[in-house]
């Protein structure tokens, strides 16, 4: 009885695994936000439907994810100084896999001297710095952890500040792009078979109880 509820917990836990990765695959495909449309912006030429983030996400087939991100401005408007994206608070160094573009910063960043004027609430993410003049950055983020919804913020190159762009509306974040979370994406096929496995199990200790209590086969141990 024992071994059978053990059996039962890990179809169960299964079963939640596979919803779980349900759940993560919705959120897998393109997406964007723009300015007007879940991308709030102040000043210059960054208040434009121009200004947009859009991303592209996807499972690898070692079963890694790839974000890609793509922000842009008019041509004309003040160039992009850094971005930021959040992840979620157990989010390392380490989950950054190789595909990750270079150069990003992981921390915890707010408007206290960090240069993120607006910036609504601190965001615990991943800040690229742009080096020249740039109206548009492309990156990527390569890991084993699954999507999830959450943050982006954007600043201009002028070190007075002023210009800046965030998911959300004025003075609030919006939660409202998709992001790498801290949880490790079972692999569906390994999940089936565990399951299938435990199924299995079952079935072969039934039967061998039935046989047993039936013929009084004392050698078969249930």
């Amino acid at each position: 009885m024992r071994h059978f509820k053990s059996v039962i917990f890990f179809l169960v836990l299964v079963f939640v695994l596979v919803a779980s990765a349900d759940s993560w695959a919705a959120l897998t495909g393109p997406g964007s936000i723009s300015y007007g449309s879940g991308l709030y912006a102040l000043d210059d030429k960054w208040t434009d439907p121009a200004t947009r983030l859009s991303w592209n996400v996807f499972q690898l087939s070692n079963g890694n994810y790839e974000y890609d991100y793509t922000f842009v401005l008019l041509n004309d408007a003040k160039n992009i100084s850094h971005v930021i994206l959040q992840v979620s608070s157990n989010f390392s160094a380490a989950d950054m896999l190789s595909g990750t573009t270079p150069g990003g910063i992981l921390g915890t960043w707010d408007g206290q001297g960090q240069s993120n004027p607006g910036i609504p609430a601190p965001l615990y993410g991943i800040k690229w710095n742009m080096s020249g003049n740039v109206t548009s950055f492309v990156w990527s983020i390569v890991t084993d952890r699954a999507p999830m919804m959450g943050n982006f913020y954007a600043k201009d190159g002028n070190a007075s500040g002023g210009t800046y762009a965030y998911s959300g509306t004025l003075g609030l974040f919006g939660n409202n792009v998709v992001v790498p979370d801290s949880v490790v994406v079972p692999i569906p096929g390994a999940a089936w078979l565990l399951s299938s496995g435990l199924a299995s199990m079952i079935g072969i200790r039934g039967r061998k109880k039935f046989f047993s209590q039936k013929f009084n086969l004392s050698f078969i141990k249930a």
